[in-house]
């Protein structure tokens, strides 16, 4: 099922540029990266425009202004996350806010204290700590709730294409990361030089990822990926190494042509954000 669908990318909430992510909140609220995004109410982040839609369900308008919006997230409370590239700073909105506190970076690209230098991904735990995938630094920043400074927990990302970064299941100290340079997700934990496993492998003719982007977990905790350039959706059931493709083929239901993005809705439906804007559905697996 197409959710969000137009032939022409422009500004309008039809016609969107290509997708990041989606992100299913507990109410049902999807949000669409568009290069970052809120379905009963949507949000779309959009580059090009540089703008973080919300439609609320039934509605079709409604924008704010930003500087080359990447990645966003929630906290517990509701409020929204956003990487903002072109001045390497988090800007937070509380619920129902249009103004974007700085919990994290300074506005100056580089390596120092407080500096980024192309931030790409961004989680939140529930203590409110912000963490960040510095991409030119290859580093993951951690800023404690309230801080004026950052830390290092996590350096040498192996690349300057980490696209994604989420927790491990029931881990605060451990991530999985999507690198779309070496076609591969792998595990870090805080401390570690190197991963402690590495997934590229799926057990189909199409035998390998390539460039593998978003990340979600289901609630039994095996690990999905959006494989872009296969348009597939590729499980790794707990444990194991090699993925079996979940989403995939010509006829029904229709592959997901170059996927940027997946999460999970209450209902364990799928949704699958597309480099053509498109946003499609699958039901569950």
């Amino acid at each position: 099922m197409i959710l969000c669908y137009n032939s022409n990318e422009g500004s309008q909430y039809s016609g969107l540029k290509p997708n990041l992510g989606i992100h299913l909140s507990t109410l049902n609220i999807m949000n669409i990266n568009k290069n970052v995004g809120f379905a009963t109410s949507m949000k779309v982040q959009q580059l090009p425009f540089r703008t973080v839609h919300r439609w609320i369900e039934g509605a079709d308008t409604g924008r704010t202004v930003l500087l080359r919006p990447g990645h966003l997230t929630f906290d517990k409370f509701g409020s929204v996350y956003v990487a903002i590239r072109a001045t390497n700073i988090v800007l937070r909105f509380a619920l129902n806010s249009f103004f974007g506190a700085t919990p994290a970076g300074s506005s100056t690209s580089g390596n120092g204290n407080n500096e980024l230098h192309e931030l790409i991904d961004i989680i939140v735990d529930d203590d409110l700590n912000i963490y960040v995938v510095d991409s030119k630094n290859e580093h993951v920043m951690k800023w404690p709730c309230n801080a004026a400074m950052d830390f290092l927990m996590i350096s040498n990302l192996y690349s300057g294409k980490v696209v994604v970064m989420i927790f491990a299941p029931n881990s605060t100290d451990a991530f999985y990361f999507s690198d779309k340079q070496n076609d591969s997700m792998y595990l870090r934990s805080f401390g570690q030089s190197v991963p402690s496993s590495i997934l590229k492998k799926v057990n189909t003719a199409i035998a390998t990822l390539q460039e593998p982007y978003d990340l979600v977990n289901d609630p039994y905790t095996n690990l999905y990926v959006a494989d872009k350039l296969n348009n597939r959706a590729v499980m790794f059931c707990v444990g194991l190494i090699v993925g079996i493709s979940v989403v995939k083929g010509n006829s029904p239901p229709a592959a997901p042509t170059v996927p940027n993005d997946a999460a999970f809705g209450w209902n364990l439906n799928l949704y699958m954000g597309l480099l053509d804007g498109n946003v499609m559905k699958y039901t569950r697996l």
